[in-house]
């Protein structure tokens, strides 16, 4: 029975990686015409342009719909981009931590660098995941806060760390319940995702393992909005 299900598993992340791979968006430019632009466009990245254009035509229509006087108030209203925060209801923050500032900036640029293709390659394995979208410019680097390294895995930080955070938010179902068993679950792949980063880091870099970490933490609307809302 256990063969059979990881046979199921191993044959859908095929089929998952395969509908990445073979995805064709050709976006020519007069630069470099022999190559698409859009060549490093996967299946993620594709459903968050398409999801854009949608809610962009979406505010047009809208606008188109608006008396004279609305009319101004609606386009600006539409030009303003909106708030990362508004565009989904579960996130994960990705916290990257080193046990000084030169540990950390190098540990965190590694990270920053392979950021996306985890995501794909480790995240985007939860069944109930649809796909993930990293904030393109919501990041927060410093001193960690002690809530994000509370336990006791991370009591070597507690004093000096330098760390940096990114909110990446998750298309999950809308009536999606983070409970006891979901939780299990998902942090099967954040550990995936966290295995993978960080055993590339110590090998690329021959350093010890305790001073680095990477935590991937689940994190509600309600908590995406008073830390990440304003920035």
């Amino acid at each position: 029975m256990e063969k059979e299900k990881l046979k199921e598993n191993e044959k859908g992340n095929f089929e998952r990686l395969e509908k990445h791979s073979k995805l064709i968006m050709p976006i020519l430019t007069p630069a470099y015409p022999q190559q698409s632009s859009a060549f490093n466009v996967n299946y993620s990245t594709m459903e968050i342009i398409k999801q854009t254009i949608i809610e962009g035509l979406k505010g047009i229509r809208q606008i188109r719909r608006q008396t004279s006087t609305d009319f101004t108030e609606g386009l600006k209203k539409w030009i303003k981009k909106v708030n990362f925060v508004d565009k989904y209801n579960h996130f994960v923050t990705i916290i990257c931590v080193g046990n000084d500032k030169n540990i950390g900036e190098d540990f965190c640029n590694f990270v920053k660098n392979r950021i996306r293709v985890e995501l794909v390659l480790s995240l985007e394995e939860y069944p109930k995941l649809e796909y993930s979208h990293i904030s393109p410019n919501k990041s927060k680097k410093g001193k960690c806060e002690k809530r994000l390294i509370a336990g006791k895995k991370f009591k070597k930080f507690w004093e000096n760390n330098w760390c940096k955070q990114w909110i990446v938010g998750l298309n999950l179902p809308e009536l999606f319940n983070y409970s006891k068993k979901e939780k299990i679950s998902l942090n099967y792949y954040f550990l995936k995702f966290i295995k993978k980063i960080k055993g590339k880091y110590i090998k690329h870099r021959k350093i010890e393992r305790t001073n680095v970490a990477i935590h991937l933490r689940y994190t509600d609307i309600h908590e995406a909005k008073k830390f990440w809302g304003d920035n």
